[in-house]
């Protein structure tokens, strides 16, 4: 069947269901042009190799002429890939606001259209990766990128095999602008996906819940720093490995300790987490010199409590 559609698109389908090549043809040849899903497919594989090769205008051009058509219900599979590809275009290029397509918007359609075609999966996982890149080098004063990103890979997987360090990334970003509540909140996603890795990789759930200890002992959250660090020692202990981040869960313990007026108990954990740490294999002062003052505050808890006590 012959459709009626924008010159752009004539000019992409006709020379990609020729020969694929880069052969200009006038839009005369509209007439001509047969917009089946063959001729699509072509059109959409030659625009991704132009975007490969850096040919970002004429790939830009095609998929935009794919988006404008009026195409039939059995090929708008193939209008979400472009929408799609058109989209990581456009935020590889850095302008986030050309974008014509929300984030929710392009879910739902793939939601709508990914059993048709599954490459549109791997359009999206393409758009995710250019909304971090985007983040990392061009646009870290915004947090939008990180949350498209994020948004694309849950709907990929909640599992997702790079989801723990969009997360991270959140973390880092809430916690720079000084967003603890929120740094907090995207650090438990990422150790929730950490926590799910095979013994061979707990390290990075060892890592995971130490920047949540950090976190914790920054708002005063004694208890739930107590909990890391007990989950901490215990990984350790039990794959033998990551030793050097044992003193800053003791210190996390006796913190909460000193926090519940268990002075006995606190000074006993402080005292071997200095111990620990000054004999680490890496240097720990930082954490020896914290256990040393939060042990002087136990200590002289303890002596006046004692007093206290002698004098009634």
């Amino acid at each position: 069947m012959t459709r009626s559609i924008v010159p752009s698109l004539c000019v992409a389908i006709t020379a990609l269901s020729i020969a694929a090549c880069s052969l200009d043809f006038s839009p005369a040849l509209a007439a001509d042009i047969h917009y089946d899903k063959t001729s699509l497919n072509r059109a959409l594989t030659a625009a991704i190799s132009d975007e490969i090769n850096g040919r970002e205008t004429k790939a830009r051009d095609t998929f935009t002429a794919i988006v404008k058509a009026d195409l039939p219900p059995d090929l708008r599979h193939l209008q979400t890939r472009a929408k799609i590809r058109l989209t990581r275009s456009q935020v590889a290029a850095g302008d986030l606001s050309a974008t014509r397509c929300d984030v929710s918007s392009l879910v739902n359609l793939a939601r709508r259209d990914s059993n048709a075609n599954t490459e549109i999966v791997v359009d999206l996982d393409d758009l995710a990766n250019a909304y971090l890149e985007s983040y990392q080098m061009i646009n870290r004063d915004s947090v939008a990128p990180l949350i498209n990103c994020v948004q694309i890979r849950r709907f990929i997987s909640p599992n997702h095999a790079h989801i723990g360090e969009v997360y991270r990334k959140l973390k880092e970003h809430e916690q720079l602008h000084g967003n603890l509540t929120k740094a907090i909140t995207w650090q438990k996603e990422a150790t929730n996906i950490s926590s799910q890795f095979p013994p061979g990789k707990k390290q990075m759930e060892i890592i995971d819940r130490s920047t949540l200890i950090n976190l914790y002992l920054s708002t005063q959250q004694w208890n739930e720093a107590e909990i890391q660090g007990t989950k901490i020692i215990d990984l350790c202990q039990r794959l033998n490995c990551c030793k050097t981040h044992v003193p800053a869960a003791e210190y996390a313990i006796g913190c909460a300790q000193l926090s519940r007026h268990q002075y006995r108990e606190a000074i006993a954990t402080l005292q071997k987490a200095r111990e620990d740490a000054l004999k680490a294999t890496i240097d720990l002062k930082a954490v020896a010199k914290l256990c040393e003052e939060k042990l002087k505050i136990a200590q002289a808890e303890m002596s006046k409590v004692a007093f206290d006590g002698h004098k009634h």
